[in-house]
């Protein structure tokens, strides 16, 4: 898929952005005294994200989420382009959400996502239409995006 495609699936980045409110708080990974229950998704996928965060509070509970690290969260909509490339990144459409970086880095060396227990998370959100990129790449495991890792 082209940056084309994806401007034309989700529309220019930042112009479908809307604010949904997450079923738990999370913390900022770069300042964790700062809480909040808001995101900043594409109103195309926005749904579906909090229809998976509440489906995986259903079944798993708030202590388990905190343990995954679910409510560490790094970002969502951020109008740049990948690191190292020329492509848009996801996360300029709004359709890609980071969480625990500290713990599920970009370069792949942790994957606390990955880990057998949480497996069941990842299938929420993939039920969902939310794939973790380390699953799929071997690295970012923090990355959840709205759109297979094999298509763009």
């Amino acid at each position: 898929m082209t940056t084309q495609d994806l401007i034309n699936k989700y529309g220019q980045p930042g112009v479908n952005n809307k604010v949904y409110k997450l079923p738990f708080y999370v913390r900022l990974s770069w300042d964790e005294s700062v809480k909040t229950n808001k995101i900043t998704l594409n109103s195309l996928v926005g749904d579906s994200f909090i229809s998976a965060c509440k489906d995986i509070l259903d079944t798993y509970g708030l202590d388990f989420i905190e343990d995954m690290g679910l409510t560490i969260y790094g970002g969502s909509y951020n109008n740049r382009k990948m690191r190292g490339g020329d492509k848009l990144s996801t996360h300029a459409f709004s359709i890609a959400v980071d969480f625990d970086p500290e713990n599920n880095n970009l370069k792949g060396t942790k994957k606390k996502f990955l880990d057998e227990k949480y497996k069941g998370v990842l299938d929420m959100f993939e039920s969902n239409g939310w794939y973790n990129l380390g699953k799929y790449k071997g690295y970012d495991t923090m990355h959840f995006q709205h759109l297979h890792p094999n298509e763009y």
